[in-house]
């Protein structure tokens, strides 16, 4: 009954922080509180592994003891000779320990003195400390940092002084990098953490520890169907299995049974072919080339874009060589009311249009009417990878790779430009000739050319007018205009003299030098 009731009181005081002073009779008690203030917190991506994290001096220790006689809470910084010093208890030195045998350490010792004491033994903040970077360049240097910090973070500090100091990154190794703690090397492979998340090329940082940081000195490249191919600095032990994890693995096209690497032996090249199975066992070396070839039929998209005046534009899968426009229509949820289904436009991406800017004519001989420059725009920008395809042809044509496809509108009209007396648009009406919707606008203006012109709906094709040429809806119908003779001449005798001062300039450079 009296234990029971000392628990009581012990936790009262713990819950309502009284002091010893407010016991009757228990002046063997002791509560003892003593804290350090804290600025900033730890950042840390993950909870720390006691047994990998090890003290030091400037790490600040929270050590509780709650006994039947003591209630203490301390924040002690461990000292420059790796110690700590609890009132009442004593020094305890755990430099160079891991936070879990220290714990065993001081729980020890505390015990020895509050058998029955239940012990906390927390890490509150990691103490500041330096380690240094050495390598073949003027940078050898010291780093402030702490137990918290890894390999990787103090590389990344050290690479953007270098590039602070504008000097050149590129050459500084990140897969052969060797961290020497006490009398033991540890190769480490940053490259491989930073891809892959690897934590075992990426140990928390110690006291004392060094960085040996050098220059990339030898490549080896894989290409094809990985999802990083490029070239990565070699290093030992490495396998083809390794350096493909290490490109991202393979594509969804890749061909895991078409494998090569190519290596340099006594300045031949030597090819070898392996499977999958087989590359866990081959080792990499200096310069090897690793293909990895990729099917590209495999898994491959066959679309079709639609787009204009059907129900359900877009992307559709089609077959190549198999599906036709009808089908593709059909698909497509078939035509809206405003669709002119006598005709589609059909393009295709892989085929380049010609482009061409306009030509520019100098001012002061422009014709009353420009239309006849717009000709040769025309002419030289025609859209040679689109054609206008009737209905009748639809299910003649399967589709191709690259190909898209334009449901025109209906439109009901026709454009006269050019020169005639009263270019306009005119109602279509398909039993019209050109010549109809021409002399519609007037007839052709004094200065027209004898030559007509359709510019198609859809493709902007220009063609030559014949008899037998048949007008469509939305096509453009161009009556080109001859330029004034007096204007032409004029031009000529300016190109004449450009000319002739040019040679004079060029003379006059020879003689002079």
């Amino acid at each position: 009954m009296k234990n029971l009731l000392l628990y009581i009181i012990t936790g009262m005081t713990l819950l309502f922080g009284f002091n010893n002073k407010s016991f009757v009779n228990s002046s063997s008690f002791k509560q003892i509180s003593s804290t350090l203030p804290i600025k900033n917190v730890d950042v840390l991506e993950a909870s720390l592994n006691p047994d990998s994290l090890f003290v030091g001096s400037g790490d600040i220790i929270v050590v509780d003891i709650i006994s039947s006689t003591i209630v203490s809470n301390f924040d002690l910084m461990i000292d420059n000779t790796g110690s700590i010093v609890i009132p009442i208890i004593g020094e305890i030195n755990i430099d160079g320990l891991s936070l879990s045998d220290a714990r065993i350490k001081i729980r020890k010792v505390i015990k020895k003195n509050y058998n029955h004491a239940n012990i906390t033994i927390l890490l509150k903040k990691a103490g500041f400390f330096k380690i240094k970077i050495i390598g073949p360049f003027d940078h050898s240097v010291f780093y402030t940092v702490t137990s918290f910090m890894t390999v990787y973070d103090v590389y990344q500090t050290f690479i953007a002084e270098l590039k602070r100091l504008q000097q050149n990154v590129n050459k500084i190794s990140s897969r052969n990098i060797q961290l020497l703690r006490g009398n033991t090397s540890f190769k480490l492979d940053l490259l491989a953490f930073n891809l892959t998340g690897d934590a075992t090329q990426n140990p928390f940082l110690r006291r004392g520890d060094v960085l040996e940081i050098g220059f990339v000195k030898l490549h080896s490249s894989i290409w094809g169907g990985v999802n990083r191919p490029q070239s990565y600095e070699y290093i030992e032990g490495e396998t083809i299995s390794n350096i493909i994890t290490l490109a991202g693995g393979m594509t969804s096209q890749a061909d895991v049974g078409k494998i090569d690497v190519t290596s340099f032996i006594n300045g031949e090249k030597v090819t070898h072919h392996y499977s999958m199975e087989e590359l866990e066992s081959i080792l990499v070396k200096p310069s090897d080339i690793t293909m990895v070839h990729e099917d590209n039929y495999k898994h491959r998209q066959t679309i079709v874009n639609i787009k204009g005046e059907v129900k359900f534009p877009g992307p559709y899968q089609v077959e190549f060589g198999v599906t036709n426009i009808n089908d593709l229509i059909n698909e497509a949820g078939g035509y809206t009311q405003f669709a002119d289904s006598s005709r589609i436009v059909l393009s295709n991406t892989n085929m380049k249009s010609i482009e061409l800017a306009p030509i520019e004519k100098p001012t002061s001989f422009t014709t009353s009417a420009d239309l006849s420059w717009a000709l040769e725009v025309w002419e030289n920008s025609t859209n040679q990878h689109k054609v206008s395809l009737r209905s009748h042809q639809f299910s003649g044509y399967m589709f191709n790779p690259g190909d898209e496809v334009t449901i025109l509108p209906l439109l009901n009209y026709i454009d006269v430009v050019g020169a005639v007396n009263s270019p306009g648009r005119l109602s279509y009406n398909e039993n019209n000739s050109a010549t109809f919707y021409i002399n519609q606008c007037g007839g052709k203006s004094k200065n027209a050319t004898r030559n007509l012109y359709v510019i198609k709906s859809g493709t902007q094709n220009r063609l030559p007018i014949s008899n037998s040429t048949i007008i469509q809806r939305g096509d453009v119908i161009f009556v080109p205009e001859n330029i004034e003779y007096n204007k032409w001449e004029r031009f000529k005798e300016l190109m004449t003299v450009t000319s002739q001062i040019g040679t004079l300039i060029l003379i006059l450079q020879n003689i002079s030098n």
